[in-house]
């Protein structure tokens, strides 16, 4: 006999099943400069968490960021951290890893041309309690990440802003 929610979400979902999606989205600027050259640094304002309903189940996530660095970008790599552990990062001795590196538009122009990045990741918690996901970056230097705006942040019509998320899907394994 079923006794729990939790019996009854195992019972039903056969593996594939996407069970919850979980989301942050803003529109909110800030600055993410890092404490040292490869250093990972959190993008706070990119965070969620999500509470998986079986310890066989998989969350896919996603990031997508919208940013401009102050200075060379060069080397920048997108990852994700798991309440404090980075995941997603290839091991590769002393190499700038991570899940992707953005597809460098406009970069010579490091004030005011928007650059932007959507990637992915699965990942494993096995556990069903909360889970929190964080969006990161590596960078070789120490330049500033700026979100979802600019550097010089003009009120014009050369100087974007955009909007990121990040979003944790649950999938039953």
């Amino acid at each position: 006999i079923m006794t729990r929610a939790r019996d009854l979400a195992d019972y039903i979902a056969a593996s594939g099943t996407l069970l919850q999606t979980q989301f942050t989205q803003t529109d909110a600027t800030a600055n993410f400069t890092p404490s040292g050259v490869l250093s990972r640094t959190l993008i706070t304002n990119l965070a969620v968490s999500i509470t998986p309903t079986s310890t066989s189940s998989k969350i896919m996530l996603t990031a997508q960021v919208g940013f401009e660095v102050t200075g060379n970008m060069a080397n920048i790599v997108f990852g994700f951290d798991r309440g404090g552990t980075r995941i997603g990062a290839a091991t590769a001795g002393n190499r700038n890893v991570g899940v992707l590196a953005p597809y460098i538009g406009f970069h010579n122009d490091a004030t005011s041309t928007l650059e932007g990045i959507v990637y992915t990741f699965f990942d494993t918690p096995s556990t069903t309690s909360a889970v929190t996901y964080t969006a990161d970056f590596t960078i070789n230097g120490t330049n500033a990440l700026n979100l979802n705006k600019t550097v010089n942040d003009s009120n014009d019509g050369d100087h974007e802003r955009t909007v990121s998320f990040i979003m944790a899907q649950e999938i039953a394994g």
